[in-house]
């Protein structure tokens, strides 16, 4: 060859493959746990969401006077709430008082706990539901029937 040629040696090559190696190796672990983080704040996010919106009707319940409505009106959307102006824990209820996103969270009835009589669930799909260990990747939401009050769990423990 002639002194004057241009371009990469091959072990100048190697290095550089090498090198786009082990930052791949140190890159990919790192954007796996950003995925479980993400799936974690999503959950907390509808977590806010379920609180506030159950707030909002028990305010829009107390402010309207309403001691014998079964149900309020949120952003054109009807709520149907308990005796003491909270959303009901079925899909009329605290899923209709919500906006979540439908795509990622699955929501439905499930099993009901703390002494709750009826349950709903707002779970990141495909994971497992709330069940009030921190063992699920989801929102429960709860009603106690007797008085009225109600419950809300945001597990992430079991978000992967």
């Amino acid at each position: 060859m002639k002194g004057n040629a241009k371009g990469f040696t091959l072990i100048e090559l190697v290095i550089v493959i090498v090198i786009l190696g082990i930052l791949a190796a140190v890159a990919v672990p790192k954007f796996a746990n950003l995925q479980t983080d993400a799936k974690k704040s999503a959950v907390k996010g509808v977590g806010g969401a379920v609180k506030a919106a159950a707030n909002i009707a028990k305010a829009k319940w107390l402010v309207n006077d309403n001691a014998s409505a079964d149900n309020v009106t949120i952003d054109g959307q009807t709520v149907t709430v308990v005796g003491s102006g909270y959303p009901t824990a079925d899909a009329g209820g605290i899923a209709a008082a919500i906006d979540f996103d439908a795509d990622n969270f699955d929501n439905s009835s499930c099993s009901a706990v703390s002494g709750d009589d009826s349950s709903y669930c707002f779970t990141y799909a495909s994971q497992s539901d709330p069940d009030g260990s921190d063992g699920g990747c989801g929102v429960y939401y709860g009603v106690e029937n007797t008085d009225n009050s109600t419950t809300v769990i945001i597990e992430t423990g079991g978000c992967q």
